[in-house]
């Protein structure tokens, strides 16, 4: 299965439409981070992006820190849940789906920090929530980086963060555990590339799309498993 990984697209989604319009693959993941400060106008307008690729199957997406209207509006896409099913748009919160024999799990949240969306405390809430994930989840969507893979904030924010490892300890907990085949996730926008951890099984992609000035420099990035 080939896997197209996306992430941190915060409204400018349609600055990669020619590059995903040129890559073949069976889904195409978001990890989060859909619009801009949390816009309605984005999120409609992303759903009509993601029905417009007809060239790739299904497509699967999570939420983010910035997306407010998915977590105030929850409603608002339970409505459209059959709809979007027509045209394999499957958005997960905190839950799974079953792909051609692969089993994805999709989760919007992320360590605590200021005043956003979709957060948690990290100690026993992270390992609570974290807990949650299927034993048998092959591709894992989280907004979060696990602690210590492609999560590293260099001086962003001047005294807001100084930099540093910012993913959570309970997730890493967790994957090494489970043993994913492909863990996907951004949120951590100069984290941006591939890896493998202490677990050799699995793949990480951190597929944040913008960088920290916000500007649409990085490429989708396709993995196949």
């Amino acid at each position: 299965m080939k896997i197209l990984c996306i992430s941190d697209t915060h409204g400018q989604h349609r600055h990669f439409t020619d590059q995903i319009q040129s890559i073949d693959a069976d889904v195409l993941v978001h990890a989060g981070d859909i619009t801009a400060e949390g816009s309605f106008l984005n999120l409609k307008d992303f759903l009509t992006w993601l029905k417009a690729f007809n060239h790739i199957p299904h497509k699967v997406f999570v939420g983010g820190n910035h997306d407010r209207i998915l977590e105030v509006e929850a409603s608002y896409l339970a409505t459209l849940r059959d709809l979007l099913a027509r045209y394999n748009i499957w958005y997960l919160h905190h839950e799974s789906i079953t792909i051609d024999g692969v089993n994805f799990y999709g989760s919007s949240y992320s360590p605590e920090f200021m005043n956003w969306h979709f957060m948690y405390r990290r100690g026993e809430p992270a390992q609570a929530l974290w807990d949650m994930i299927p034993q048998n989840t092959d591709v894992l969507i989280t907004h979060t980086p696990p602690f210590g893979i492609l999560d590293e904030v260099i001086g962003w924010g001047g005294s807001i963060r100084t930099g540093g490892n910012v993913g959570c300890r309970d997730l890493l907990d967790r994957v090494n555990l489970l043993n994913p085949m492909l863990h996907v996730f951004g949120h951590i926008h100069n984290g941006y590339g591939c890896t493998s951890g202490k677990n050799v099984k699995t793949s990480y992609v951190n597929a944040a799309l913008l960088n920290e000035q916000y500007r649409p420099v990085n490429k989708p990035i396709l993995v196949e498993i």
